[in-house]
């Protein structure tokens, strides 16, 4: 049972705005069914928001993926590393709810042509 002390102590889409960024303060690690309730294991690791309130995220693996090409596939290597995020609409078992993501980086600038 999760006491509603506790709530506050995972990220949520409200404490997520557009853009916003998170440090990664540890290397996270899997938390069984067992502990969670949930179906299959689930990734979490703590984060730090931009008012110093430390959070923890249970990171869906789009998210993941999207650190590991830009950090490395070694969370340890993401420890102190920032991630810029942002929240969608999914949908979960018919409801509408608010999902956190990483948000992707550009390839590079954009180089507009030479005019003659």
């Amino acid at each position: 049972m999760v006491k509603q002390d506790d709530l506050h102590r995972f990220l949520s889409a409200d404490d997520v705005e557009k853009g916003k960024k998170v440090t990664f303060l540890d290397e996270g690690r899997y938390v069984s069914p067992e502990e969670t309730g949930f179906k299959d294991k689930v990734f979490e690791i703590t984060t730090e928001l931009p008012n110093k309130e430390q959070r923890v995220w249970t990171m869906n693996k789009t998210s993941r993926r999207m650190v590991a090409e830009k950090h490395g596939d070694d969370s340890k290597n993401w420890v102190g590393k920032q991630a810029d995020l942002e929240t969608t609409e999914v949908d979960v078992k018919g409801k509408k709810k608010k999902a956190i993501f990483v948000v992707g980086e550009e390839e590079g600038p954009k180089i507009e042509p030479a005019t003659a």
